[in-house]
């Protein structure tokens, strides 16, 4: 069992080196997405909704899309209240493969925080990637995860899950 557990990893790791080579990561660095986050909510403290709406991606927030976007932005300070606090949770990247219409390949930041408000606690996690209409990082996904009794989860544009890795007895 043992062996096939090492089989198994050593597959997933030549997979994902492949994966990475096709898309041609060489260097990534979080700065800049750390920089987006850090900016995204002091903007969020302020409740400046025009100035939030200016980190999401054109892919995220769509024309018919875009009024319910901002009414959410607003309400979620009634909800929540005032920011108080975040900090960088976790931070992984993600290549992403554009289709074939517009070609080539990029890399995503997955950055989580804890999130502090008056009257919640949240963790979110903010999906950055380059935009394709404007130049340099944009939010094309949120996933918010309420941290109380309530428990409530939003999550909106285009995430990144990780999946599990299952591991067959000897013989399958």
């Amino acid at each position: 069992m043992g062996n096939n557990r090492r089989h198994v990893r050593a597959a997933l790791f030549a997979g994902a080196g492949l994966l990475f080579t096709a898309c041609r990561v060489t260097d990534v660095s979080f700065a800049d997405a750390e920089t987006l986050g850090g900016e995204y909510f002091a903007v969020v403290a302020n409740g400046d909704v025009p100035s939030m709406m200016r980190f999401y991606s054109s892919e995220f927030v769509a024309e018919d899309f875009r009024p319910r976007w901002e009414a959410f932005l607003r309400d979620r300070g009634e909800m929540f209240g005032t920011l108080t606090n975040h900090s960088l949770a976790s931070k992984r990247f993600a290549p992403r493969v554009r289709g074939t219409d517009s070609g080539g390949s990029d890399v995503c930041f997955i950055m989580t925080y804890a999130v502090t408000y008056s009257s919640a606690s949240t963790q979110e996690t903010l999906t950055i990637c380059p935009d394709p209409v404007a130049d340099g990082l944009r939010i094309i996904g949120l996933e918010m995860q309420r941290e109380d009794a309530n428990a409530e989860r939003l999550a909106l544009g285009k995430v990144f899950h990780e999946t599990g890795l299952a591991v067959t007895p000897d013989g399958f």
